[in-house]
């Protein structure tokens, strides 16, 4: 596995490239089709490669979504409290708002307004709104174009939009959040590092305060509740 990893990350095999088959690696590497079978799988894991049926085995581009699955299973573990988990954001959402703002497309633009739209559209339905605060804040996270801050604020980013809108039914708390929502956006869009930054610090500051002010708990977070 750290042979074939090596070759990978010291790009002697690039994305897309396709591995010899397991009776080949296992002669090259001196170990059993068993053990080339086991080190693959692991790979996969990471996402460093990808089985086509019928195809082969290929050099796979990693996504942040591993990291983001391994953070989210260590946060799971330790019963972080979503306060904490708030903190996290406020740390990093921020700076993600100002590189989207500093970093407009027509195609990103276009994506943002549509997952507002979507969110105001969601207001009535807890989950589907839910779904739809997660999209519009991954549409900046997009835009922003940053890897590692996106898949760090992925991982914590459901549970406390989770607690915000099930863990009690105090009216309006998403009508106000999504104001700040369409505030975010129209400093983006505006392409104001400055007050895109501002913006989204307001929000996160409120929805600390909501969590903190109504005491919202969940006990288990799973992305799959």
């Amino acid at each position: 596995m750290d042979a074939l990893q090596a070759l990978i990350l010291q790009r002697k095999l690039n994305p897309g490239d396709a591995l010899p088959a397991e009776r080949e690696l296992a002669v090259m590497l001196s170990v059993s089709r068993n053990v080339v079978r086991e080190a693959l799988g692991i790979l996969g894991q990471r996402g460093l490669i990808t089985s086509r049926h019928g195809y082969g085995t290929f050099v796979a581009l990693p996504s942040g979504e591993q990291a983001r699955a391994a953070l989210q299973l260590l946060l799971e573990l330790e019963r972080v409290g979503l306060v904490e988990l708030c903190d996290a954001r406020l740390l990093i959402e921020p700076e993600l708002a100002a590189l989207a703002a500093a970093r407009v497309t027509p195609a990103g633009a276009s994506k943002l307004r549509d997952a507002f739209a979507a969110l105001a559209a969601a207001s009535a339905d807890g989950e589907a709104h839910v779904q739809a605060d997660l999209a519009f804040h991954g549409a900046i996270a997009e835009m922003a174009d940053h890897t590692v801050l996106r898949a760090l604020v992925d991982a914590v980013r459901e549970p406390v939009t989770r607690g915000m809108v099930f863990g009690t039914k105090v009216p309006r708390a998403i009508d106000h959040s999504d104001v700040q929502h369409e505030e975010i956006m129209l400093a983006i869009l505006a392409e104001d590092p400055e007050l895109a930054r501002s913006r989204m610090r307001e929000h996160l500051s409120y929805v600390r305060g909501y969590l903190i002010e109504h005491d919202v708990r969940i006990t288990h977070w799973s992305a799959n509740d």
